[in-house]
C-alpha cells in the first residue's frame, strides 16, 4: 500500500493528540502469554444450527400449546409443561445470543 503526505499528516496529528500511555504493572508479557487462544470461528455454522434447530422445536411445541391443546380443563400437567416450555425457549434464546456474541 503506498502511502502519501496526507497519511503520513495524519500518522503525526494521531501520535501527537493521543493520550500517553500509562504503564500497568498487572499487564506484562508473561500475563499475555497465560491467557489463552481464541476460538476459532470456524464451527459458528454448527452453533448457528443447533441453536436455530433448538428454537424451531420450541417454536413448535408453543404452536401445539395454543392451538392442539385441550383448554376445556387445565391441569397440573398442563402447568408444568407451560413452565417448562418458558424455561427451555429462554434457555435455547440466552444460549443461542450468546454463542453468536462470542
Amino acid at each position: 500500500m503506498k502511502h502519501d503526505s496526507l497519511d503520513n499528516e495524519l500518522a503525526r496529528k494521531l501520535k501527537r493528540d493521543s493520550f500517553p500511555e500509562t504503564p500497568n504493572p498487572w499487564f506484562t508479557r508473561r500475563v499475555l502469554n497465560k491467557l489463552p487462544d481464541k476460538q476459532p470461528h470456524s464451527l459458528l455454522w454448527l452453533k448457528v444450527t443447533v441453536y436455530a434447530t433448538a428454537f424451531l422445536g420450541c417454536l413448535g411445541m408453543w404452536t401445539y400449546a395454543t392451538l392442539f391443546a385441550d383448554h376445556s380443563v387445565i391441569t397440573v400437567a398442563d402447568v408444568l409443561f407451560f413452565f417448562a416450555l418458558v424455561a427451555v425457549t429462554v434457555a435455547v434464546l440466552w444460549q443461542g445470543v450468546k454463542a453468536l456474541s462470542e
